[in-house]
């Protein structure tokens, strides 16, 4: 079971630990801390969003900030933003019917 789905991660100038990389670096391009999935996967449960929870604990990056944004885009049409802390791991689920459409991009600058 599971829909297959890419994620990304956002970027920061850290580097995640050797034990990270490894386990990973098969389906995901691996940037310092960014992290985005090499092709569509099946995604079980949360084993990847607990274990980069982990080596970001393991790398003290949650002393620098409070979260970390996750983008899971799924074949369902659901995207899902997942929200990374020290303590917790949030999950909000979005539709395009669902959503709020804007004729800007603004961007952060």
């Amino acid at each position: 079971m599971g829909f297959r789905s890419t994620l990304t991660t956002e970027h920061f100038g850290s580097s995640l630990p050797t034990w990270f990389i490894e386990k990973y670096k098969e389906n995901y391009f691996i940037n310092g801390t960014l992290v985005s999935s090499k092709c569509e996967l099946k995604h079980y449960g949360n084993d990847f969003l607990l274990d980069y929870q982990k080596a970001l604990i393991s790398i003290n990056w949650f002393d620098k900030m409070s979260s970390v944004c996750v983008v899971i885009m799924g074949e369902d049409d659901f995207i899902t933003k997942v929200r990374i802390s020290k303590d917790t791991i949030k999950y909000f689920w979005f539709r395009e019917e669902e959503a709020f459409e804007a004729d800007h991009i603004w961007c952060q600058g």
